[in-house]
């Protein structure tokens, strides 16, 4: 039961990482970072992932998201 409960949570960190990692990868393709105001290399940005890339990674695995009827634009 222990290796059953392992493989399932490993499955799912494995499928949580893959959406990260997408999400990151649309917020940088968007511009979707802000410069940080610091003297170290161009390395230091920080990214703000909105739920519009979170769902376009879901929609690359397979998931739909809609959002509910009650909430507009």
């Amino acid at each position: 039961m222990f290796q059953v409960t392992r493989l399932i949570s490993l499955a799912a960190q494995k499928f949580i990482s893959d959406i990260s990692y997408e999400a990151l990868q649309h917020c940088k393709m968007r511009g979707g970072g802000k410069d940080q105001k610091s003297k170290s290399s161009g390395r230091d940005r920080k990214y703000a992932l909105s739920n519009e890339d979170v769902i376009v990674a879901l929609a690359d695995q397979g998931v739909t998201v809609r959002k509910p009827p009650y909430y507009a634009n």
